[in-house]
């Protein structure tokens, strides 16, 4: 009967135990619904399917690994790793960039036969080891979607080559997160409230905080009120303070994820596109971003995400200028010039404009314009200016800052093309406004207190 009795009552322990887990699991997961996934950034755990194995083919020596496919409510993120690449010289004999400016295609079938390309790519390669790294984001998929086929060229990599480029096809399956895949996504993610710092009516919060031995993860929220003002990559990007420190004084590096690894980089590493918040009270803007930097050590028991500016990209209507270049214009002429243009509020003054032979990156002749430094204005700067003179027979432009605070903004023709002649019009199309902070989001680490 003793016996008996502690049987019934290890069972009863057991039962209890696992009762207590299965409470303390819901309760972790209602506290931290989101985890982290390196190389895609954070995602909701009950909305998401993931890769549910590895897959890899080898051919010629060369390898491509597809590692992670993560299908989302908003979008499907492939990451896909390549080994021994043929090497490639990454200048040719004229000194002009040997590799491919367009991306080869990629499509991903689903069952029904309907096919998909990337919305967005970021491709990596290191020519001197034959390693590629591209990282593919997709329109969503079908909720009763598990089965995938990938199509992919090596040449998303490679080099400019002749021929028919080889495609590699990749059969994927999708499932739900495991439990024990849960814990290790979920592992070190914390949600965070009341971080945020606002200056010139633009928001930026710390929503989540992946805290794991090999990086620090951040999930960051924008908020800004201009709905027209956007940004090309990211509006961290040429920020000269963007860092993440401790109160022991310790400043942490920006890293980046690439085959198994962690290596230090200047900049961010993901971000999902900007959109406008329906329903509120006057239209807005945000977007979410995932920063990355080096493991925090034990000590710390805050940490502060300082950002001193933030830039935009604001589209412009309507804004042009004429100029007279005469009728046999040449090398070396110059005229003085007084055009003043209200540019996204600032006042931009155009003060002259020369022919010169050459321009940085071109190397045939165009027209430079000297606009004078524009001040700062309410906690805003201009930065640069886009400008257009496809109309009048010129071909792109180019932007500088010289060490007096103006600006130089030139157009070119195409090499070996006529150089305009009479009048010509030139649109500014767009320009890049920086936000001033800085922005400094402090929070308390778990357990800290």
């Amino acid at each position: 009967m003793r016996w008996k009795t502690i049987a019934i009552s290890f069972f009863l322990l057991l039962i209890f135990a696992s009762i207590l887990f299965t409470i303390q699991r819901q309760w972790a997961e209602a506290q931290s619904p989101v985890g982290y996934i390196p190389e895609v950034g954070f995602v909701d755990l009950g909305a998401t399917r993931v890769l549910a194995a590895s897959v890899s083919e080898t051919r010629d020596q060369i390898t491509i690994h597809v590692r992670q496919v993560v299908a989302l409510p908003e979008r499907t993120v492939i990451v896909l790793w390549a080994e021994n690449l043929p090497a490639v010289d990454v200048l040719d004999a004229s000194g002009k960039p040997n590799f491919n400016t367009e991306i080869a295609e990629t499509l991903l079938y689903i069952p029904n036969g309907r096919s998909m390309t990337p919305e967005t790519e970021s491709i990596g390669v290191d020519w001197t080891t034959g390693i590629g790294q591209a990282t593919l984001e997709f329109p969503p998929l079908p909720l009763d979607v598990s089965r995938l086929t990938l199509e992919v060229s090596e040449r998303l990599w490679e080099g400019l080559q002749e021929g028919e480029p080889d495609i590699w096809v990749f059969p994927l399956l999708l499932q739900p997160v495991t439990d024990v895949a849960r814990d290790e996504v979920l592992a070190g993610v914390y949600e965070l409230t009341d971080s945020s710092d606002t200056h010139q009516g633009i928001t930026l919060r710390v929503l989540s905080a992946a805290y794991r031995p090999e990086v620090t993860a951040l999930r960051v929220h924008l908020q800004w009120p201009e709905p027209q003002w956007n940004f090309s990559a990211s509006p961290f990007l040429g920020a000269k303070q963007l860092e993440l420190s401790g109160d022991t004084g310790g400043v942490y590096e920006k890293m980046i994820y690439a085959g198994n690894e962690w290596f230090s980089l200047a900049e961010v590493i993901k971000t999902t596109r900007p959109q406008a918040n329906i329903g509120s009270p006057s239209p807005v803007k945000a977007i979410e971003q995932t920063l990355t930097f080096a493991p925090v050590v034990s000590e710390e028991k805050q940490l502060t995400l300082t950002v001193d500016e933030i830039k935009f990209d604001v589209p412009l209507d309507d804004i042009a200028f004429g100029f007279d270049l005469g009728e046999n214009p040449r090398i070396g002429d110059a005229w003085p010039m007084d055009v003043w243009l209200d540019v996204a509020g600032f006042q931009v003054h155009i003060t002259g404009a020369r022919i010169v032979e050459s321009l940085p990156g071109f190397e045939s002749p165009g027209v430079l314009f000297v606009v004078e430094p524009v001040s700062a204005k309410d906690g805003f700067a201009l930065e640069s200016l886009s400008i257009n003179g496809s109309d009048s027979g010129f071909s792109g432009s180019y932007f500088d800052v010289v060490e007096s605070g103006g600006f130089l903004a030139s157009l070119h023709v195409v090499k070996g093309a006529s150089f305009p002649t009479g009048w010509i019009q030139v649109r500014v199309e767009s320009a890049v406004v920086s936000a001033k902070g800085p922005w400094q989001v402090s929070w308390t680490l778990p357990g800290s207190n």
